[in-house]
């Protein structure tokens, strides 16, 4: 047995914690909103966060079941981060200017992209190192397109929240895209 199997084979063993953890996560807003008239969760926003939340953790549990090599599972690890942290701002802030710029939802096409091509790939490293990368370049094209075309230019702090969350965003995708390639020269796959 090899060190990185020994590890995944605990990482396993140990993985309750991070649904324990995601459980105890959304019960700070609704301990917040007892003591807080600012924290106000609507019964829509517990269901959207816990469907991410586990949504997110179940494609981890079976990557931590079928991932080959710690490269993969840092992959799947960064480009679940990385999807996670799209949605979850374009949502709850806006990317391009507020929330509700129609605009952001260009972005959540990045990852249901992701998904796609990810189930179409067979979650082979060498098609997710490729959707990775292509995410990237997605990530910083529609980034650009709203710079030059002044798309959000109403918001105060336009563009340096759009120019930030691109750059934070390319560089997740191209992290998770570098892992898959480590992981597809391994396996030469």
């Amino acid at each position: 047995m090899t060190d990185q199997t020994d590890l995944i084979r605990r990482m396993r063993r140990l993985s309750f914690i991070l649904w324990l953890g995601a459980a105890g996560l959304l019960l700070v807003p609704l301990i917040a909103m007892q003591y807080s008239d600012e924290v106000q969760w609507t019964a829509f926003d517990f269901v959207f966060a816990g469907g991410m939340l586990f949504g997110s953790l179940a494609v981890f549990e079976l990557a931590l079941w079928r991932a080959p090599s710690l490269a993969y599972l840092g992959g799947v690890i960064f480009a679940l981060g990385t999807s996670f942290v799209l949605i979850w701002v374009s949502g709850a802030v806006g990317i391009i200017g507020s929330e509700d710029n129609p605009a952001n939802l260009w972005f959540l096409g990045i990852p249901l992209l992701v998904a796609i091509w990810a189930v179409a790939g067979m979650f082979r490293a060498r098609v997710l190192m490729l959707v990775m990368f292509a995410a990237a370049l997605a990530q910083v094209a529609i980034g650009a397109w709203a710079v030059i075309g002044n798309v959000g230019a109403e918001d105060p702090n336009w563009p340096m929240d759009a120019i930030g969350a691109t750059v934070v965003l390319s560089i997740g995708w191209l992290l998770a895209g570098g892992l898959f390639r480590v992981a597809a020269h391994r396996s030469g796959a």
